[in-house]
């Protein structure tokens, strides 16, 4: 009836990605990796968005505008990530990069598409670990969001990449994804927000178009 992988231990602190750095996908990226670490070594390990931004090459991302999960998850999988101890968040945006492949963890799964428009199939995934969404955050409902589900007044338009640790219906009293997001713990409800399950809403596409094109961790 409920999962929520931040009960498990497996889900890091809320980050702020700030106003500075449209980077989004590698705030994703890291929270699903900082979840498969813990997943396989049952250790949380922060990991470093800046080496995603500062690093990876135009083919992989786009440094502090908005960039692409997969192929960012696709640099974390050639080079490994740095702990953000090693390689901190740098407020001012992109700068010069400081990879350094003897502090770098290896990424050792892949990223696969889940059934998009399907609840059930999002849910059945959630189960396994935290999945990667994409959802529109541009409307007043998300913007301004301090609690409850979403249900209306948010589109499909999908511009914004985030973390799906789980589901639950009790705290709400009714059923909502449970949604991290990365602008900080004052934003929301503690810096996540609850997006309907419902699956008819934005036909097909989900409250927020969460629905559109959920991913998550394979193994290699």
């Amino acid at each position: 009836d409920t999962v929520d992988w931040r009960v498990k231990g497996a889900v890091a602190e809320v980050k702020n990605q700030g106003k500075l750095c449209l980077a989004n996908y590698a705030f994703t990226v890291t929270g699903l990796i900082e979840a498969m670490n813990f997943i396989e070594t049952g250790k949380l390990l922060p990991f470093s968005e800046q080496q995603l931004i500062d690093c990876a090459s135009p083919n992989y991302s786009f440094g502090c505008q908005d960039g692409f999960v997969s192929s960012a998850f696709s640099y974390a999988q050639g080079y490994g990530l740095q702990l953000a101890s090693d390689y901190p968040w740098n407020s001012a945006g992109e700068a010069d990069c400081l990879y350094d492949s003897s502090k770098a963890i290896p990424v050792n799964y892949n990223l696969k598409d889940i059934e998009n428009f399907s609840p059930s199939a999002l849910k059945a995934a959630l189960v396994d670990s935290p999945v990667v969404v994409m959802i529109e955050t541009g409307e007043d409902a998300f913007q301004n969001y301090v609690g409850g589900v979403i249900k209306t007044k948010c589109g499909s338009n999908v511009n914004h990449a985030a973390l799906v640790v789980g589901y639950d219906s009790k705290r709400w009293g009714e059923e909502g994804f449970i949604v991290k997001n990365s602008w900080g713990p004052c934003w929301g409800d503690g810096g996540y927000v609850y997006i309907s399950t419902k699956g008819y809403l934005n036909q097909g596409a989900g409250a927020c178009g969460i629905l559109v094109s959920p991913m998550a961790p394979s193994k290699n």
